[in-house]
């Protein structure tokens, strides 16, 4: 069957639905005139609808294939991944396998080595989703390999958004949290600049990984940037996973009471995530660790010296099990600093920096002001001193 035909077949089809009826109309005009690039966006548009994605693999041998030598790589790319990934309850990925397969060949001989490698990222994500990580994980290898002998704006922000989709993929199965909250963010980042359309069940879903993965991550002590990351946000607050945020924020803010007594009253929906779960009695000793850098980050630098008593109320702990705290801050190399035992005091000397929220800008803003306000006082008392001073 030729393209025009299957276009106009489809199109009586989809009379149910005008909006990708549309679409299809424009393509089959579009491959008359021999506009492959219109064409291909076309396409595009329609397969995101869902009656046209429940056919993805017979539009694609019909509508795409014989055109595709002529489509943009990354049109043709954003085209594969929606068709990969169209049967969610695929038993194996011989279909897809074999379209991709097909896609390699024809970005080779195009010369579209961005493109190919573009195929690889879906590639590796599809291997995940079939069990074989390993081969996952050196495809994309391989793509990041060439990524970095690149300049950045030399990298079409398709690739990158494909490449990091299947990192925190891969990061996910292999409980890397950090590197998992380091990256969730470009995924959408770049996804959304390369006009690479994210599901809203993606992004939900996305979202509440992000959240659990900076809770978890040994090496994330302040979550600013979460909390100021509005596609995340917004998703996090409307759903039934809200509660997630207001834990979030109670640890970033080193609320440790507030903290145990919001897993106390919610023990049943935290238990229900089993990586939390386990996590538990970690998180509280986190929680306590944020309450230091809390203290420490808002003490102005010359005042940088505590008493084990005011860190131990400060992270609601006996003054005998601060040493301890402070030994795994300054482990962890979130601060800087001595320990006296003797006398019991704390001597920081650096503290990690913070991502801050509009609140803690407006604080610090205010505490900056009263230092001003100091250093204007003390250079009008210099002044009316020099005044005093014999000429």
């Amino acid at each position: 069957m030729e393209t025009a035909p299957y276009l106009e077949a489809l199109e009586v089809s989809l009379g149910h639905i005008p909006e990708a009826q549309e679409e299809i109309v424009k393509a089959k005009q579009y491959c008359l005139r021999r506009h492959w690039f219109e064409m291909s966006e076309a396409l595009l548009r329609a397969l995101r609808f869902p009656d046209v994605l429940s056919i993805a693999y017979d539009f694609h041998k019909y509508a795409i294939l014989p055109s595709r030598a002529d489509f943009s790589p990354f049109t043709y790319s954003k085209l594969l991944y929606l068709i990969v990934f169209s049967e969610p309850d695929a038993k194996d990925g011989s279909k897809a396998f074999e379209v991709l397969d097909g896609a390699a060949a024809s970005m080779v001989a195009n010369g579209h080595t961005q493109g190919t490698h573009c195929v690889n990222c879906i590639r590796a994500l599809a291997n995940m989703s079939f069990g074989s990580v390993l081969e996952a994980k050196r495809l994309l290898d391989i793509v990041s390999d060439f990524v970095t002998t690149l300049q950045t704006h030399e990298v079409d922000p398709l690739l990158l958004a494909l490449l990091y989709k299947s990192r925190v993929q891969e990061y996910e199965l292999g409980r890397q949290y950090t590197k998992f909250y380091q990256t969730a963010f470009d995924v959408v980042n770049y996804c959304e600049r390369s006009e690479m359309l994210l599901l809203e069940p993606e992004m939900s879903a996305l979202a509440y990984k992000t959240v659990i993965a900076a809770l978890l991550s040994p090496e994330t002590f302040n979550f600013g940037r979460l909390l100021m990351f509005v596609p995340f946000t917004n998703r996090l607050k409307d759903s039934s996973d809200a509660w997630l945020l207001q834990w979030v924020q109670l640890c970033n803010d080193g609320d440790v009471s507030g903290f145990e007594a919001f897993c106390t009253v919610n023990t049943e929906v935290i238990r229900s995530i089993p990586d939390i779960a386990e996590s538990l009695p970690r998180l509280q000793e986190k929680v306590r660790l944020m309450a230091l850098l809390h203290l420490v980050f808002y003490t102005p630098a010359e005042q940088r010296t505590f008493t084990f008593q005011t860190i131990a109320q400060r992270c609601s702990l006996s003054e005998d099990t601060v040493e301890e705290l402070v030994l795994s801050a300054l482990a962890l190399k979130i601060i800087e600093g001595s320990i006296d035992g003797l006398e019991g005091l704390v001597v920081v000397s650096w503290v990690q920096p913070r991502v801050l929220s509009v609140a803690e800008i407006r604080e610090l803003a205010a505490r900056l002001g009263s230092w001003l306000d100091v250093v204007k006082n003390a250079s009008a008392n210099v002044t009316e001193y020099i005044k005093l001073i014999p000429q």
